[in-house]
């Protein structure tokens, strides 16, 4: 019932159904939706493809979107034991080479953007550009149950606030209640999250060779401003957007600075 309510709702707003593949032996879903040169979407933690059906709205325009749930989150089929970054990058090459993907603009949010950011070091011939949303990646230290409140609670709260109307609200409480029913018996996600909560790449960012453009609110209250400031440092060829947002402005309200960050990202 709950997965029926959201993919009624992403369909009603994008005109697109979520379709599924087999990537690696594991049931994938994903959205396809636009027209133009492939743009790859990877989400954050404790979140779905859906959560990002505004920002969808607005790509869709430029280009062919492709938006993953990475396995075990959504209605994907989780990993068969716990997953390392790695294991997630090698997942989202074997997705781009199922789609016959043959480069991309490779764009993430906050945990997407650690996948993104191995999967440009390692295959920097498939990625023409590499966008990080507020990204994970540099020394930060959590707990799991830490992460589980800022981002799934606080997150799934603010949606809620930001809902146009009732089926929107219903949409997102369906979401959220999919995934309380779902997440804590997915044990190799959890695994998977607990392996890389803390993972760095700091060291690497001085080898990344496209061209990267990273887009933070100044508000972010997971990951602070000043990160931004240290990715910027340390990627070569890269710039950096500042807006008034918070960690979820992708999610909440992404037409509010869609004529700021369009020119930067088509």
């Amino acid at each position: 019932m709950f997965q029926q309510v959201i993919n009624t709702w992403i369909e009603s707003k994008l005109r697109v159904k979520q379709e599924k593949a087999i990537i690696k032996g594991l049931k994938a879903y994903y959205i396809k939706t636009g027209k133009g040169p492939s743009l790859l979407f990877l989400h954050g933690l404790f979140s779905h493809v859906r959560e990002y059906h505004r920002l969808f709205a607005l790509l869709q325009n430029h280009f062919t979107v492709y938006a993953l749930d990475l396995p075990g989150f959504g209605p994907s089929q989780q990993p068969p034991r716990p997953y390392s970054v790695e294991d997630y990058s090698s997942f989202v090459l074997a997705f781009m080479k199922k789609m016959k993907i043959k480069k991309a603009v490779l764009m993430a949010h906050s945990a997407g953007g650690i996948v993104a950011i191995d999967l440009a070091l390692r295959h920097k011939e498939k990625v023409a550009k590499l966008i990080l949303i507020d990204s994970a990646g540099l020394k930060h230290k959590y707990s799991t149950p830490d992460l589980f409140y800022q981002i799934f609670v606080v997150k799934a709260l603010r949606e809620l606030k930001h809902s146009k109307d009732w089926r929107e609200s219903l949409s997102l409480i369906a979401g959220i209640g999919y995934d309380l029913a779902v997440h804590p018996f997915r044990k190799n996600l959890w695994k998977s999250i607990s392996k890389n909560v803390n993972v760095s790449y700091e060291e690497k960012l001085c080898k990344l060779e496209v061209p990267t453009v990273i887009i933070w609110g100044k508000n972010d209250e997971l990951l602070p401003l000043k990160n931004a400031r240290k990715f910027r440092s340390l990627i070569k060829n890269s710039r950096l957007v500042m807006l008034d947002g918070n960690h979820d402005w992708p999610l909440l309200c992404p037409e509010k600075h869609w004529k700021k960050i369009k020119p930067k990202i088509i």
